[in-house]
Order: C-alpha cells, then sequence, then structure tokens
C-alpha cells in the first residue's frame, strides 16, 4: 500500500527571465481558481503547473500537478502526476509572475476546467463572513481591486458586520476612489466613534482629497485614540508630507515632531522627516 503525503510549503517560487510561448505577466491573486505555470529556471527543461486557489484559513495556494513541456509543434505533454504526494505551496508577496494555462490547452494535459476537491473550498463562499475575509486576504497581498467585489456584496449584507467597514475603506483608498471611503468611513464612525483604524483611513482619504485641516483634525482624533506607536506615526508622517508638500513649515515642523516623537529612531518614518527637513526650504 503506497503512502499519500501532504505536504504543505511556504516559501515563494523564483525564476529568471526568458522567452516562451507563456505569458508570465499575472501576480497569483489574480489567478484564483486557474491552472497556472510557473517560469522555467535556467536549469529547467520543463514547466511547473498546477491550481491556485483561495484557502480562507491558510490564503492563496497553488496545488502542484506535475510538469509538462511543448514541443515544437506547440503541443502540451505533461509528465506522470506523483500520486504518492500531494504538494501544497502557500504563496507569499514575492512570488514571481505566473501564466494561465490557455483554457484549449487543458485537454492535452488530461486537465478538468477545475478539479473535483476544490468544491470543498467553496462551500460557504457567500457567507457574509467568508466575503469578508476574502476581502481581508485580498486587501493583505495587494488586491484591493479585486476585494472590492467581495466587500461590496458583504456591505450590502450587513454594512456594520465586524470588520467590513474598514476593510472596504481601505480598499477604496488603495484603488483611489477616496470620495467613497470617506462615505463609507463617516457612517462607520458614527456606529462606531472609538475604533482609530477608522480615523487613519479616513485622514489619508481627506489628505488625497486636499481636505488638509480636515484630514489634520482627523488624524488628531486617531492619534490620540490609539495606543499603537506605529500607527500613531504613521498618522504623523502622512499629515508631516501634507504640510510638506505645500511648504508651509511651522506646520511640517509641528508634525514632523509628532512623527518623531512616536517612530522607532531607525524606522523609515524618521528618514522621511529628516529628508524633507533638508528640502523644505527648496
Amino acid at each position: 500500500m503506497k503512502l499519500k503525503l501532504l505536504i504543505l510549503l511556504t516559501f515563494p517560487l523564483w525564476s529568471t527571465a526568458q522567452n516562451s510561448e507563456l505569458e508570465f505577466d499575472k501576480k497569483y491573486y489574480e489567478c484564483e481558481d486557474q491552472w497556472v505555470a510557473f517560469p522555467k529556471t535556467t536549469a529547467d527543461t520543463t514547466y511547473m503547473y498546477g491550481f491556485i486557489y483561495l484557502d480562507e484559513q491558510a490564503g492563496f495556494t497553488f496545488n502542484l500537478e506535475s510538469q509538462f513541456k511543448i514541443l515544437e509543434t506547440g503541443e502540451y505533454v505533461g509528465y506522470p502526476k506523483d500520486t504518492t504526494a500531494n504538494i501544497k505551496l502557500r504563496l507569499e508577496p514575492n512570488t514571481k509572475l505566473v501564466a494561465i494555462i490557455p483554457p484549449d490547452k487543458l485537454g492535452e494535459l488530461n486537465l478538468p476546467k477545475v478539479p473535483d476537491w476544490l468544491k470543498f473550498y467553496k462551500e460557504s463562499t457567500d457567507s457574509l463572513q467568508s466575503l469578508i475575509r476574502r476581502g481581508f486576504i485580498y486587501n493583505h497581498v495587494g488586491g484591493s481591486n479585486i476585494a472590492l467585489i467581495d466587500l461590496e456584496k458583504a456591505y450590502q449584507m450587513d454594512k456594520h458586520a465586524e470588520g467590513l467597514e474598514f476593510e472596504l475603506a481601505y480598499a477604496y483608498n488603495a484603488t483611489e476612489q477616496y470620495e467613497k471611503a470617506v462615505s463609507i468611513l463617516r457612517v462607520a464612525i458614527e456606529n462606531n466613534p472609538n475604533y482609530y483604524f477608522f480615523y487613519r483611513e479616513l485622514g489619508y482619504a481627506l489628505i488625497r482629497l486636499n481636505k488638509i485641516e480636515e484630514a489634520e483634525e482627523t488624524y488628531l482624533i486617531g492619534i490620540k485614540m490609539s495606543d499603537d506607536k506605529f500607527q500613531q506615526s504613521e498618522m504623523a508622517v502622512n499629515m508631516a508630507q501634507a504640510y510638506f508638500n505645500l511648504k508651509n513649515k511651522e506646520k511640517f515642523k509641528e508634525w514632523a515632531k509628532l512623527t518623531k516623537k512616536y517612530a522607532d529612531k531607525n524606522s523609515q518614518y524618521v528618514k522621511y522627516i529628516k529628508h524633507w527637513e533638508k528640502e523644505i526650504d527648496n
């Protein structure tokens, strides 16, 4: 009797630049529920391929199927799958770009459109908590434009659901939809005025809308409410940058001082402040 292994690995999949019949132009989070190939390294003669799916507990996952090569005729020829092991790679933000295997090539590799086991990860994907969780994961990896699909759907179900308003506002800010972020956050703060992350996101959106004084008032509330020095320093440095851009030396100095108060002395935020202090008179 053969032993079937489940191997969980967590590391980025590295590659070197190359020319191929496949287009390696997709970020892994753009390929949910897709068969994909990873680029060959200089030592490889075949492509590693498998299926990308979203595990709501573990995040984006690559289920390794096998390897294939492309003949001069353009035909995809797959290698036998190792049935003794089930290898899953947890994908990280620095995972290299992948190529979606063309749908008309799935048959050549004897692949279904989606594997049978995928249904176990789709049982509750339309529930409120699942939609919020998916939105959080997409936001976390940089896919806020995709996160909005689930988060906006969740907002129609229960706009004050735990974690939803922040994730939705974050996604709007990340996609430069600042008016929408402000609208969401004003309602969120009215319902829960004691959550400083709302003020962090609102201040950010207001700066981008050039509502500087209102952003300053918002950040002051958020900083006073928070006990997290990193978040306090982030709000402060954002405000300092706004006044630096306006060449308002007095207000810049005020917020530069606050940034230094909350930020670690070796942090990037302090380095920004020191740079702006040298440049503000130029």
